[in-house]
């Protein structure tokens, strides 16, 4: 995709959405509590993120990872629908609100959709 977008001179990004279980403590303990041979302390929540930013360094591929303020905000609220994977409103709003703000600060959108 990095070549295809090159080769047009059209800026390629790509957004790591995170996982619900990532997101939300109240899953991850329901989780635990019903799987019990698997333990909280033997899961890194971001790895998989990590991996995907790490190749993107390596590419030279704008990366925006929403983990960290997913995590942050889903302390206090919730951000996804009842009993389903998908954001809801404040999911939804947040994801906007903050890759709005990442092509903003990079200049990755044109000058008129900032007004």
């Amino acid at each position: 995709m990095k070549d295809w977008c090159d080769r047009r001179k059209i800026k390629f990004v790509i957004v790591i959405l995170p996982d619900q279980f990532q997101v939300d403590p109240e899953l991850r303990k329901a989780i635990f509590a019903k799987y019990k041979k698997i333990q909280e302390k033997n899961i890194d929540l971001t790895q998989p993120d990590n991996l995907i930013v790490n190749f993107c360094r390596a590419q030279n591929i704008h990366c925006l990872d929403l983990l960290g303020q997913f995590q942050e905000q889903g302390q206090t609220r919730q951000l996804h629908a009842l009993r389903d994977t998908h954001w809801n409103e404040a999911g939804n709003r947040l994801a906007a609100d903050v890759i709005f703000a990442y092509l903003e600060k990079n200049q990755l959108i044109a000058p008129k959709a900032r007004q």
